[in-house]
């Protein structure tokens, strides 16, 4: 828990400013963020919740935008990560969707489930609903 707190809070200090171009149900629009977050669970670990009401069984991708912060905010983004209540804050706007284009000038790091993929200027992320196959005895 104080290990999320930390981290965002030196984010928050050398945070530079990241333009992007999103397409999301359809709509393209142009913002800046401080992360864009892809979940089809609720969180991210550590008792962290980015996106409190996506289902896991629900074949949609729940996609979580946190623009600029500034230092109060960020206090408050991880106060709600911490309490399940950042859905209803004004720290994050969250859309449901299957499908999400995004595009960047600059190539920029991700990670998938905590793990570092590299740098990229485009994401194409979706979902492939009931693709894991669990086979047990």
């Amino acid at each position: 828990m104080q290990t999320y707190v930390e981290l965002v809070m030196k984010e928050v200090m050398s945070y530079k400013h990241l333009p992007l171009k999103a397409s999301i149900n359809g709509t393209t629009f142009d913002t800046d963020c401080f992360v864009m977050a892809f979940a089809n669970a609720a969180q991210y670990g550590n008792n962290a919740y980015i996106a409190p009401m996506a289902d896991i069984k629900d074949g949609k991708l729940d996609v979580c935008l946190v623009r600029r912060l500034d230092l109060i905010k960020a206090l408050n983004l991880s106060y709600c990560m911490l309490t399940k209540t950042l859905a209803h804050s004004d720290s994050a706007e969250y859309f449901t969707t299957e499908h999400v284009k995004v595009y960047m000038e600059e190539p920029i790091m991700y990670h998938a489930d905590g793990d570092y993929l590299g740098k990229a200027t485009a994401f194409d992320v979706q979902l492939l609903p009931l693709s894991l196959k669990v086979v047990v005895p």
